[in-house]
């Protein structure tokens, strides 16, 4: 493999040693003969010899032999000696993918993104027969800046020739990217731009059929894509508000830390905005139930706000089927009961469950077994009799032991 940097090396090493045998050291040569007497002490005359001549001289014969026996680094080369328009118009004239790739690889090594995008610009708004040709090479480009994860690039190429789906992509791979609250607000508005501009037919087409992958972020479609951005706009806001880290509110792809960050965000929105919290539980399909009770748990650990509790939890009861409704209601009974020592709140708490066996359980936690029994009997439930008998040898109770276990033999009778 050639080695473009030892060309050039040698080439600048060979050109000094023959300016040295030619002209001297720094530009002294040997004296002539026709100088006369008066010079006859002196073995060398100064000699006007600029370095940057050895420098050219170098350049010119090391592009010679990059030229020739390495083309495929000749674009590298011209990089490297800041003769961007040389490397780009070589891209052009040889139409090759290879050249594009290498292109595009080193204005982004040299931060030379300006370059790539003005060259396109120019040569799209040319009129010529090779117009299909350059379209095809920009694309090419724009794969080559994406998979350098220059998404923000790769953008603003696609903008150059046309906007579409790609582009709403770009935008939001561009918003993964970025490091900034203000930037991230700006990709998102404008993936959410794009998303708009595009058709409603195309809005539907799935990307795998668009042939443009998207599984990492986590959407078949563009109108799946839309609802989620809409969505991340809105945590957004609620993040800026808070003044937390925008990073930990990113709820965009489809990873494990990505699943977390879903998670969190909707149990504390669940305390400060209930309908965007179950917007994403109902978009990411989050078990509701869970994510409730770990918002009750994250609620309570702050004892000044336990008094809102109730009136938040009554405001759920309509996104629960009676049998998490009453998983929700019982831990968070037991929360005020035995971590915050509320006993007035959890007696309130209790009476918003639905099911018998729910208030036996809660009953049974406050130490009421005799009224636990009580239900128990009504409901003719033979295991919530059974775990109060058992409640009641514990504490000793017999008397509330041995009605327990003769009201289950009359049952077995």
């Amino acid at each position: 493999m050639v080695d473009v940097a030892k060309i050039y090396e040698e080439t600048h090493r060979m050109v000094q040693e023959r300016d040295i045998k030619t002209k001297g050291w720094f530009g002294f040569g040997q004296a002539s003969a026709k100088t006369g007497a008066a010079s006859s002490g002196s073995k060398t005359v100064y000699r006007n010899f600029s370095s940057s001549q050895v420098e050219s001289e170098a350049y010119a014969e090391c592009h010679y032999y990059v030229r020739s026996y390495a083309p495929r680094h000749l674009l590298e080369f011209y990089f490297k000696h800041k003769q961007y328009q040389k490397a780009c118009l070589l891209a052009l004239e040889t139409k090759s993918s290879d050249h594009i790739e290498s292109l595009s690889k080193s204005c982004v090594r040299y931060g030379k993104e300006e370059t790539l995008v003005d060259f396109f610009r120019m040569e799209l708004g040319r009129e010529s027969d090779d117009k299909t040709e350059v379209i095809g090479l920009l694309a090419h480009a724009i794969e080559v800046v994406a998979s350098c994860k220059q998404y923000a690039l790769a953008h603003r190429l696609q903008m150059l020739e046309s906007r579409g789906t790609l582009a709403a992509v770009l935008a939001l791979r561009a918003f993964k990217e970025c490091g900034s609250r203000r930037e991230a607000e700006v990709w998102l508005q404008t993936t959410m731009d794009q998303i708009l501009e595009v058709s409603g037919g195309e809005q539907q087409e799935t990307f795998e059929s668009l042939g443009i992958a998207c599984d990492d972020l986590g959407v078949g479609n563009l109108l799946e894509m839309r609802s989620i951005v809409a969505l991340q706009i809105d945590v957004m806001k609620f993040a800026e508000k808070t003044g937390s880290d925008f990073k930990s509110w990113d709820i965009v792809e489809s990873n494990d830390m990505i699943a977390f960050h879903r998670r969190r965000a909707a149990e504390l929105l669940l305390l400060r905005d209930g309908n965007l919290s179950f917007r994403i539980i109902q978009e990411f399909r989050l078990p509701a139930a869970e994510v409730y009770i770990d918002a009750i748990r994250r609620f309570c650990k702050n004892k000044k706000q336990i008094g809102q509790l109730i009136p938040l939890v009554r405001d759920l009861k309509g996104t629960l089927g009676d049998l998490d409704w009453d998983h929700v209601i019982l831990e968070a009974f037991f929360v005020l009961l035995n971590e915050s020592g509320d006993r007035s709140r959890a007696k309130q708490m209790m009476k918003v469950l639905v099911s018998d066996h729910a208030k036996v359980l809660a009953l049974i936690g406050l130490g009421k077994l005799e009224k636990a029994f009580e239900l128990a009997k009504a409901s003719a439930d033979e295991v919530d009799v059974a775990m109060i008998a058992k409640h009641a040898r514990s504490k000793g109770n017999n008397g509330l032991r041995s009605r327990c276990e003769a009201w289950i033999r009359d049952r077995q009778a």
